[in-house]
């Protein structure tokens, strides 16, 4: 009804009252009518006699007949305001919204209509309960999306903003837009890349196409952006997914810029730069600290608040200062955040009064003192009584909320004040507070998992549970009791060895390795059927005490080394993955499953014998016994296949068992290389390199995989790499006769390195790499054919350098490594890149060193013990690592290998970068002079060395490694 006067609609009224309709009560206004350009008043006086008011029913009623779009959401806003059941009935509204759908099929309907109005008539329309109303806002998103192509990103930018604010999740509407973002060329204002960055974030969008499109979009803009427009991008960009190294470029930029703008604001204070950007920077960069350098962000930040913290609102501070502290390097801005914290103690009574105070605020709080107190000790002047008041502040106010909170929660603030006894013994209250909450928590939740997370924490804090009074211990025992034996077992399992293992007291003891839990009296009858019945049972655990259990019970149940085994086999797919943070109970019934199938390993079949070691490296779990068992009572008694899948189980464990050898021995005897595929040859060398045994038949193991070759179809990038794999670990090199030499760097050559895999990448370039390093290699390469000789070439220089994969465990050791460099102030750089690889951690300066930081992926299993101290073995891919770092840091010998690969690809001597050995700017930066001086500097350290050596060691240690030094 866009062309609809205030005439019209009296005809339509008078009409309505000459024929006598009722009003339902609502009051008719005549000549009242608010067009799209209208005034929004509550009504307008008709100029004719009688003056009544227009009420909703006859507005629909009118609507109807005459559809006006722009009246459509405060229509059904009206609809919302009367009794449910009886508009839902109205047929008037029946009437209208199916006029409403047959007007909202068209665009040009909604066109000049604004998003947030759009937005709204969908939400009223789910709000109004009408099968009709739902079928309106199915339509109008459909018909929002199905133009967005035709729209411009402006008001695209409109529509996806008020779709998020308004929580419309509708597929259709949102692949539209995201379609209509990435595929656009368009310019960009900066305020609709982030108006669209912030809506995609908060609708939950994954694509990470449609932020790395956006990322180059910020690239586009980032010359016109404010201040402000910064901090909600780099709030975006921190939370979506991306790929590291876009997210890290597009960020560091936008961060130098807003450090420039900030320096002009110190220089000329326009207001531009706020405390809520800082704010939003700092808590959004920890989310990912190490993808720039924060250390300047904090500076700078630091430098323009100075002594201003009373600028900062209370609950701003505290925000300001937690999310400062996560970013800065330790102990580099006590002082800062001592005097925030002083700040804090000064508006401690405002905090209280204005009950902004909240349990999150509290624990931020907490993590900034206890970090304080922690970097203080020897610094007095940081510490103070003020903070000490304010500590005693936030702790009697923890006391008192701590009755609220979630395990979760609870077991935050345990690792957080993870304080002496000293510390518990002097805050009573507050360790009664948390015991409490514990035997809430106790006998609330029935989710063992949550309970156990609180437990876990506790371990942190073993003074609070000997402050405890008897009475507080006693409730608390009373209350794990009450959740049954297998609950009780599990947190037993947690606290096992500490001293919160007296809430334990007169429960059961869990089963240690050495000893299985109790097993069906054979004879009974049950054992056998509650065995299948558990089997039967066995579905994919959601968590590690779900698989814990399962075993457990498979411990007890099962009477036979066939049925452990089957109960290995079921677990094993899920062990190594669920039991990374276990409490070792996983790995406990596994090894005990495991022994009873290596004591009756006589009594099994082959097949049986070698389902068990697949079993045990699928797991993860290096039981020695079992392997070692296993090969005795096989022998030669198996067919060639499972020769190989026995040596992948082992190499898979990287074993170190004195059986493998003569075993391998036999076998090759026997002509095990003669019942073998090309394929199995390949990962058969693989595998014995991988584990260290010599193959002394290598040689002929060659010739049969290149008799045995297709000469037609070329070698699969797959069987290539694991032959180059096994020659390189066996330290094979060409003999006189280089038929099989030429044939195996012919493949090489045939090869599209486009097409490889990185890994296969790898060995291939590895395996060049281990006879450029040999003279005699150098040699063998020498004799091929130029075409031959230009494509070992390309394979050594234009491969790249492959990373390593590394555990949990070393990345600790390196950052504790290069921790402690950094509280001492000694520069540092990691994963430096040689060329052939990554050293982990380079000193540089006259005393400098190259370190490899050795976690237990670099060593095989088991790890022997002695009167000192573990025996450790580097697996032969280590020790081949170590003997390409030697030689590429012999510079002599640099200079050799560059020359034979120039000569290789028939080009004079090169002058630039190299590509293998010491990058020309790494030696020309002065910061590594022993490079130039022809020194070898290359050290070794290993993790479990690390841990047994005092912490006062360590940095001696690093800095003077020659008693780990390597030599060639």
């Amino acid at each position: 009804m866009r062309g609809a006067t205030r005439s019209s609609l009296c005809r339509w009224n008078l009409w309505k009252l000459r024929r006598g309709k009722p009003n339902n009560g609502h009051p008719l206004h005549i000549g009242w009518f608010r067009s799209r350009n209208a005034s929004t008043g509550q009504g307008q006086v008709g100029q004719v006699g009688q003056v009544r008011q227009v009420g909703l029913w006859e507005l629909l009623e009118y609507n109807a007949h005459c559809f006006n779009p722009h009246r459509m959401a405060s229509l059904l806003a009206l609809v919302l305001e009367e009794p449910r059941r009886e508009a839902r009935l109205d047929p008037r509204l029946h009437a209208y919204l199916q006029k409403a759908i047959a007007s909202c099929h068209l665009y040009e309907n909604l066109r000049m209509i604004p998003a947030k109005d759009i937005a709204a008539a969908v939400v009223y329309c789910r709000e109004v309960g009408h099968a009709a109303a739902e079928d309106l806002s199915d339509v109008i998103v459909e018909t929002v999306s199905s133009h967005m192509d035709r729209l411009d990103l402006r008001r695209v930018s409109f529509f996806i903003t008020t779709f998020a604010k308004q929580q419309i999740k509708d597929t259709v509407f949102w692949k539209s837009a995201a379609r209509r973002v990435v595929n656009s060329s368009e310019p960009l204002t900066p305020e609709v890349v982030v108006s669209v960055l912030d809506a995609f974030r908060k609708r939950g969008m994954k694509s990470e196409t449609i932020f790395q499109a956006l990322a180059r979009r910020v690239m586009e803009v980032l010359q016109s952006l404010e201040p402000n427009h910064i901090p909600p991008i780099v709030a975006t960009l921190c939370r979506v997914p991306m790929k590291e190294e876009d997210r890290e470029e597009v960020i560091r930029e936008l961060l130098v810029k807003w450090l420039r703008m900030l320096e002009q604001e110190k220089e000329h204070p326009t207001g531009a730069v706020t405390i809520q950007q800082i704010l939003s920077l700092a808590v959004s960069l920890g989310l990912s600290p190490d993808i720039v350098n924060t250390a300047v962000f904090t500076k700078e930040v630091f430098d323009f608040i100075g002594n201003r913290f009373h600028l900062l609102r209370a609950e701003e501070l505290i925000v300001f200062l937690w999310a400062i502290q996560r970013l800065v390097v330790p102990k580099s801005s006590t002082a800062h955040l001592a005097r925030g914290l002083k700040q804090v103690q000064k508006l401690w009574s405002m905090l209280s009064a204005s009950s902004e105070l909240s349990l999150q605020r509290l624990i931020q709080l907490s993590e900034v003192l206890t970090c304080v107190k922690e970097e203080a000790k020897g610094s007095l002047p940081h510490w103070t009584g003020e903070l000490e008041e304010l500590q005693e502040l936030v702790i009697q106010d923890l006391a008192e909320s701590v009755q609220y909170c979630q395990s979760d929660t609870l077991a935050q603030i345990l690792e957080i004040w993870h304080g002496s006894e000293d510390f518990w013994s002097q805050h009573t209250e507050f360790a009664e507070a948390i015991a409490k909450r514990i035997e809430e928590l106790l006998l609330e939740f029935t989710d063992t998992t949550e309970i156990l997370q609180t437990f876990q924490a506790a371990l942190s804090a073993p003074g609070l549970v000997k402050c405890l009074s008897e009475r507080a211990i006693e409730v608390l025992n009373s209350a794990l009791s009450s959740r049954g034996a297998d609950d009780v077992e599990r947190v037993q399992a947690v606290v096992a060895g500490t001293p919160w293992e007296v809430l334990c007291k007169g429960t059961p003891a869990v089963a240690t390795a050495s000893e299985a839990p109790p097993v069906e009296v054979a004879g009974t009858g049950t054992a056998g059927t509650e065995f299948r019945s558990l089997l039967g049972s066995w579905r994919s655990p959601r968590t590690d005490l779900e698989l814990a259990d399962f075993l457990k019970k498979a411990v007890a149940s099962s009477r036979e080394a066939a049925e452990a085994l089957e109960a290995v086999e079921a677990a094993a797919p899920f062990a190594e993955k669920l039991a990374a943070n276990a409490t070792a109970e996983v790995l406990q019934y596994l090894e005990l499953l495991c022994k009873k199938i290596a004591l009756s390993a006589n009594e099994l079949e082959t097949r049986e014998l070698v389902a068990a070691m697949r079993a045990c490296a699928e797991a993860g779990l290096p039981y020695a016994p079992l392997c070692s068992a296993a090969l005795v009572s096989l022998g030669t008694n198996l067919t060639a296949a499972q020769s190989v899948e026995v040596l992948e189980s082992c190499a898979a464990l990287r074993l170190d068992i004195p059986q493998l050898q003569p075993w391998l021995g036999m076998l090759l005897e026997k002509g095990l290389d003669r019942q073998l595929s090309a394929s199995g040859l390949a990962r058969m060398l693989a595998a014995a390199g991988r584990l260290g045994v010599q193959a002394e038949q290598t040689a002929r193991i060659l010739h049969r995989i290149v008799t045995v070759t297709s000469p037609i179809r070329p070698m699969q990038a797959e069987t290539l790499a694991s032959l180059c794999l096994g020659l390189t670990l066996q330290r094979w090199m060409p003999s006189e006769n280089q038929s099989d030499f030429w044939q195996v760097t012919s493949w090489l050559a045939t090869l599209d390195q486009a097409t490889v895999r990185p890994s296969h990448g790898f060995s291939m370039r590895n395996f060049a790499l281990g006879l450029l390093i040999e003279p005699e290699g150098r040699a063998a390469i020498d004799g091929l054919n130029p075409d031959l000789q230009k494509a070992m070439a390309r394979l050594i220089r234009g491969t790249a350098t492959h990373r390593r994969p590394v555990s949990d465990t070393t990345l600790k050791f390196r950052h504790e490594a290069a921790e402690v460099l950094r509280r001492a102030g000694r520069p540092y750089d990691l994963d430096i890149s040689l060329g052939v690889g990554f050293v982990d951690l380079a000193l540089p300066g006259p005393d400098g060193v190259f370190w490899l930081l050795d976690g237990p992926e670099a060593f095989r299993r088991p790890f022997r013990t002695d009167s000192t101290r573990p025996k450790l073995e580097l697996v032969p891919m280590e020790t081949f690592r170590s003997q390409l770092f030697l030689a590429v840091l012999n510079k002599g010998a640099v200079e050799a290998m560059d020359a034979s690969l120039d000569a290789w690809e028939g080009e004079a001597p090169r002058n630039g970068k190299e590509v293998l050995g010491i990058p020309h700017d790494l030696a020309r930066s002065k910061r590594f002079p022993w490079l130039e001086a022809h020194e070898v500097r290359l050290a070794r350290l290993d993790w479990l060395e690390w841990e047994r050596m005092p912490s006062q060691a360590r940095l001696a240690a690093l800095t003077k490694p020659h008693p780990r030094m390597l030599k060639k």
